[in-house]
């Protein structure tokens, strides 16, 4: 951990073991690769099958590790022979993997998780599709639910092209998108990152909250990296010898009160000019609107600029200097906000936004280039919603 992050836990929700047919690690390098990136809470997530965590890290708990293990599965929603989209659901046990359901509905691949007890989070993985090394370009079909079944981020939900989205199975009530968080961020693609996060954008500006995360999707010690991406998570970290309060967890992911982070450290703040304040995950009711954003970065870390983002248009951005060998990062800025209406609002920070939106290399110095060669800097927090018009809730559109 090279940036102090009290109340917060790094979790990498997004895992391969030995045990997925297209990763070959035993678990002694691919525990100690999640130790080695600083990993407080890693969910195991191979293919199709639950891989029982329980007695694997007893020799790295001897050693006093402070990483903590929750079960998950990546399950595969299939037509047939195609495959329509991943996504992770947890905390799960050996015995709760449902088989396949028979009818190649998504509603009907959501039910078989999320009815199993203890409802676990359902993670909606690249819906864009997979960059599957640094010099391949981004595979838009594979594993890509919003691709492969169109959705289109600028239309409305109930328009013909993507009311699948929200239609609800006559069975049960599920609806496609009834996931509780949205890989925004998956390994190093910047084309997948830039995609996916048109799609949040879109679904919030129409008022349909899904916590946006980032994974490293690690199948391997090399290509993508355990732990870069990850996420801080706010809840506090057990003790020493103390079990995860998974509920605690699950529930702060479901909250929204996460910051996605490969290096730089981006926090926000929302205050209105009679005191209430506002995190990640938060509803804020008032006038006189002012988002406070720090963004901090050990020195090897490269970070271009920071920025805030209102319903998905960025308002403001900061270009900030090289600094000097050595030199730690620890920006702060205060923009005030005036939305006319009901808004949502986040900080975001790496790349310049014209560098992000290109399709050109990016130049990054040393050690970072030597460190992550795959990888360009990037955080970003979960929205504030501003509750302009004093309501008691978010509205979208106002």
């Amino acid at each position: 951990r090279v940036v102090d992050t009290p109340g917060q836990l790094l979790a990498d929700l997004h895992v391969h073991t030995g045990r997925s047919g297209d990763s070959y690690l035993p678990d002694d390098p691919r525990f100690r690769s999640l130790l080695a990136a600083g990993i407080d809470v890693a969910v195991t997530t191979d293919h199709n099958a639950v891989t029982d965590v329980a007695d694997r890290l007893e020799a790295l708990v001897a050693d006093g590790t402070d990483l903590r293990l929750v079960a998950g599965v990546e399950a595969n929603i299939h037509d047939g022979d195609v495959s329509l989209g991943h996504f992770n659901a947890f905390t799960l046990a050996t015995s709760d993997l449902p088989p396949d359901p028979s009818s190649p509905s998504v509603p009907a691949y959501i039910d078989a998780y999320a009815l199993l007890s203890g409802s676990p989070l359902l993670q909606l993985n690249h819906p864009r599709g997979i960059q599957f090394a640094p010099d391949e370009a981004l595979d838009a079909d594979a594993h890509a639910l919003f691709t492969r079944l169109g959705f289109d981020p600028g239309l409305p939900l109930d328009d013909p092209a993507n009311v699948w989205l929200v239609t609800a199975s006559p069975a049960s009530g599920t609806r496609a998108l009834d996931f509780d968080a949205l890989e925004v961020a998956n390994r190093f693609s910047r084309a997948g990152y830039r995609a996916t996060r048109n799609d949040w954008f879109a679904l919030m500006n129409q008022g349909w909250w899904l916590t946006g995360t980032g994974n490293s999707d690690s199948h391997a010690l090399e290509v993508e990296r355990a732990g870069f991406p990850a996420n801080l998570v706010a809840v506090p970290a057990p003790a020493a010898g103390e079990s995860l309060d998974t509920a605690a967890f699950v529930s702060a992911l479901r909250g929204g009160r996460v910051t996605v982070s490969n290096g730089p450290v981006v926090d926000l703040l929302v205050e209105t000019d009679d005191g209430d304040q506002g995190s990640p995950g938060d509803l804020v009711s008032g006038s006189g609107l002012t988002a406070h954003v720090r963004l901090r970065a050990a020195a090897w870390v490269p970070c271009r600029a920071v920025r805030l983002v209102v319903n998905g248009v960025v308002v403001a951005e900061v270009l900030l200097p090289d600094r000097a060998a050595g030199e730690a990062l620890d920006y702060t800025a205060s923009w005030p906000l005036s939305p006319a209406a009901d808004a949502w609002v986040l900080a975001e920070a790496g790349l310049a936004e014209a560098d992000l939106l290109g399709d050109e290399a990016v130049e990054l110095p040393a050690p970072w280039r030597w460190v992550l060669p795959e990888y360009e800097p990037l955080a970003f927090t979960n929205p504030v919603r501003l509750d302009v018009d004093r309501d008691g809730e978010y509205t979208p559109g106002g």
